[in-house]
């Protein structure tokens, strides 16, 4: 699974002078110093970018129902089984319910 930046670089790619360090995104080091700050104003608005995709993704996250109403008993069945089946169900409505589209 590629990692959150590189989704993010892949669907908007920095702008030409821009480059990742560490933490953000700078502009590159030039002896021209209108041109850098005219980069640095394309690396702030670059930035808020990345830091609004953050935001979206970490809103996705949410909570499966726990997996525990879902494990059947039977005599004959030693230690009982899981239904997948209903389990998948209750996961697909929690997360239609989070507003996440699922896709069957």
């Amino acid at each position: 699974m590629p990692d959150i930046r590189e989704e993010f670089e892949d669907r908007f790619p920095a702008p030409e002078g821009i480059e990742w360090r560490n933490t953000d995104y700078f502009p590159v080091q030039t002896e021209n110093v209108h041109v850098y700050v005219a980069l640095a104003g394309v690396a702030a608005r670059y930035s808020a970018m990345w830091e609004a995709w953050q935001a979206s993704r970490a809103a996705l996250k949410m909570e499966l129902p726990d997996q525990q109403p879902f494990w059947e008993y039977y005599e004959d069945v030693e230690g009982g089984t899981f239904n997948w089946s209903k389990y998948l169900t209750a996961v697909t409505e929690a997360l239609q319910q989070a507003g996440i589209e699922v896709v069957k």
